[in-house]
């Protein structure tokens, strides 16, 4: 995991990371400015239905019967009933109509002065109730003189489920992008980290490196930076797949090596190479190392059914024990 972490702060994780977090306040600056838009169209759609029913308002009221009174409040519960919260008529400085949707009868709505309301039709977006409303203020004219408004207030139901939506979408891209790049960061660690595979012993074994000088292993040395081998004071080169695998085996005598990890260390760019080439390959080291220095072949212990380990004590079990001197003195 250490290991891991520290392939975390190369250049390339970071800039990875980095273009991630550029693509999602991207991402958010676009759901952003899809919500200013989609606020600005609905107020605007809004704005024009007010100022329709503003106009049927009026047409009524122009009329001299006694039943104006009772059409538009007829238009303000046809309102209601499609979505409107609140109707307030004002007429000539008098309001005759003020419908409210149920839940809004207690809602206060500011009066406006008297003689004074805004000079063209408006429409904000506001937030009453927890709801997002669109309170439309459109004046109209009568020709008998005298004040008129409609104050028009319509639940925004439609335009809260759109920026729902495009919030979710905005939260579900930065989500993916995160992802993306946690499993690019996870892929690039494993590739470029394979010390990191867990070995079956207890505690993980180190595996060489190439930044190591040289170390020694029983009778030889093994020089990495040089890639020679230096047995008895004398340094001898070996073939690149020989040298590979002596390296594995002699860094950590301790340790058995299977097939596969031998094939992964040594084969890095073959893709069917198997036990046979292992095999084989460990034949060959024995040779060479035989060439070397006899018995030396004997250090490479097979562990049946499991692989293959470095024995530096088998040079010392093959050579034979010194003869002993003749005592001088016995034959006299």
């Amino acid at each position: 995991m250490r290991a891991l972490i520290r392939r975390l702060s190369s250049p390339t994780l970071l800039l990875a990371a980095g273009s991630a977090v550029v693509i999602a306040v991207g991402a958010a600056l676009v759901v952003s400015a899809l919500s200013s838009v989609r606020v600005a169209d609905a107020t605007q759609d809004a704005r024009q239905s007010a100022i329709g029913f503003t106009q049927s308002v009026s047409n009524w009221l122009v009329l001299d019967t006694d039943l104006r009174l009772n059409r538009v409040a007829r238009l303000a519960d046809v309102m209601l009933l499609s979505g409107a919260v609140y109707v307030q008529i004002t007429y000539r400085e008098e309001t005759i109509v003020d419908a409210r949707a149920p839940d809004w009868e207690a809602f206060t709505l500011a009066k406006p002065a008297s003689g004074v309301g805004p000079a063209q039709a408006s429409t904000e977006l506001t937030t009453a109730h927890d709801l997002l409303v669109f309170d439309s203020h459109v004046p109209f004219v009568t020709g008998e003189g005298g004040f008129s408004l409609v104050r028009l207030g319509v639940h925004a139901r439609l335009l809260e489920e759109q920026l729902q939506s495009l919030r979710f979408a905005g939260v579900g891209i930065g989500l993916g992008l995160w992802l993306a790049v946690l499993v690019l960061v996870t892929v690039l660690g494993l590739r470029r980290a394979p010390e990191l595979a867990v070995s079956p012993s207890r505690h993980p074994s180190p595996e060489p490196a190439i930044g190591d000088e040289s170390f020694s292993c029983g009778p030889l040395c093994v020089d990495v930076g040089r890639k020679l081998v230096i047995v008895d004071g004398e340094a001898h080169s070996f073939p690149p797949k020989l040298f590979t695998l002596l390296e594995l085996l002699t860094y950590d005598e301790n340790r058995v090596f299977s097939d596969e990890e031998i094939l992964e260390r040594v084969w890095t760019d073959a893709k069917y190479a198997g036990a046979s080439d292992v095999r084989q390959c460990v034949y060959r080291l024995r040779r060479q190392l035989n060439h070397l220095k006899p018995g030396l072949s004997e250090c490479v212990r097979n562990v049946k059914g499991f692989g293959y380990r470095w024995d530096s004590d088998a040079v010392a079990e093959e050579e034979p024990a010194p003869e002993p001197v003749p005592n001088a003195s016995a034959g006299q």
